[in-house]
């Protein structure tokens, strides 16, 4: 189980005989284990070089790599087969999509990610997939609307998501009005117009916390405006929203990240631990975190992170970070506890499980020199 480890004796060996003919394939089969594709990538190229496109190693090689990525092509971690061709990769990722039981609430998210990572056609197509399956729902309409934004067409997306909102008056919904409303205020040359739709945007924003106090993306949105005048008009447009929905963390979490942003990474703590005072969850955590690490306060994160509890199902980069912390601190049995379930979850994606796979190694290194020392003592 011992991947990293196996990955260095293979390079070793590829290093005394290139292109061994068991170690090349077995490099492949261990990278594959572990989702890490750009580590055999290298030594294919070397094979496509010196050897040529037509050698059989090459050509298994080739097909090694072509099933690491159909396998590892994570939609969630477009970083992992970030060195495979954007095509080759939009279609091995479409592959995995097709694969995948969706929902229209699925859909609707995995096409968020897939605008995120840069792909609109994956989006539409979800999209579509959505329409054929469920009808022509909220979901696909508000999908359908928020890729039309991404290409900038403002007209055919607003139509979309003002649809999608006769069908299901959303959270989501109201705020992509918003935002489109708020861009289009902004090309606004008149400047009767632009007052007319900016208000609108300011009210689709506010519908959209009404319905989820915690969608600080529309907060952020709305109080956007205040930050021309300093921290002072922040905190005066984020202070109503605290007020109105005390239950919410949002809108605290909101208040953090200018606070953050500002360079006032106490004042920015305190925030989110308000607002984790009010609901344990990851969204306050991570920021919480980074403003101690950006704040440089090393004990008090490591004091934070010590009192995180059930580590198991929290996010895969909180998780990691809490295990670097355990690391560093020295607190190597439950930094490997950590770690060992990182590596173990198929939900994180393989980059995150690699570089937890070779802290391990280290962690098992250093075990193995400390009994060797341990037993020249007794000799």
């Amino acid at each position: 189980g011992n991947y990293a480890g196996a990955i260095k004796q293979y390079q070793k060996a590829l290093d005394l005989t290139p292109f061994h003919s068991t170690a090349f394939p077995e490099l492949a089969a261990t990278c594959r284990a572990i989702g890490q594709p750009g580590r055999f990538q290298a030594a294919l190229e070397k094979a496509r070089e010196e050897l040529g496109d037509t050698h059989p190693l090459t050509i298994e090689g080739r097909i090694q790599l072509g099933e690491l990525v159909r396998v590892y092509a994570d939609p969630m971690d477009a970083a992992t087969v970030a060195h495979i061709p954007r095509d080759q990769y939009v279609q091995n990722v479409q592959g995995r999509l097709d694969e995948m039981t969706l929902d229209a609430a699925g859909c609707l998210q995995m096409g968020q990610s897939m605008l995120g990572d840069d792909m609109p056609e994956l989006a539409e197509s979800l999209a579509r997939r959505c329409a054929g399956d469920y009808g022509e729902c909220a979901e696909s309409l508000l999908l359908s609307g928020m890729v039309e934004h991404y290409r900038f067409d403002q007209v055919a997306a607003e139509g979309l998501v003002r649809q999608s909102i006769a069908r299901d008056d959303s959270a989501l919904s109201r705020m992509e009005l918003g935002r489109i409303l708020l861009e289009e205020a902004q090309s606004e040359l008149d400047p009767d117009k632009h007052e007319t739709i900016a208000q609108e945007a300011q009210q689709q924003l506010r519908l959209a916390i009404d319905r989820d106090p915690n969608l600080f993306d529309a907060i952020s949105l709305l109080v956007e405006p205040a930050w021309e005048d300093g921290m002072s008009a922040v905190l005066a447009a984020v202070d109503p929203l605290i007020k109105t929905y005390p239950s919410a963390w949002g809108p605290l979490r909101v208040l953090g990240d200018a606070y953050a942003t500002a360079g006032q990474y106490r004042t920015a703590i305190e925030s989110y631990r308000r607002g984790l005072q009010i609901e344990d969850t990851d969204q306050l955590l991570l920021p919480c975190m980074e403003a101690m690490e950006d704040g440089e306060l090393p004990r008090e994160l490591t004091k934070f992170a010590l009192r995180i509890r059930n580590l198991s199902g929290r996010d895969p980069q909180l998780r990691w970070k809490v295990a670097h912390l355990l690391f560093d601190s020295h607190k190597f049995p439950e930094a490997r506890r950590v770690l060992q379930a990182l590596v173990d979850d198929e939900r994180v994606p393989p980059a995150l499980r690699q570089r937890s796979n070779e802290i391990l190694d280290h962690l098992d290194d250093a075990e193995r020199k400390k009994i060797r020392k341990s037993r020249r003592k007794k000799q």
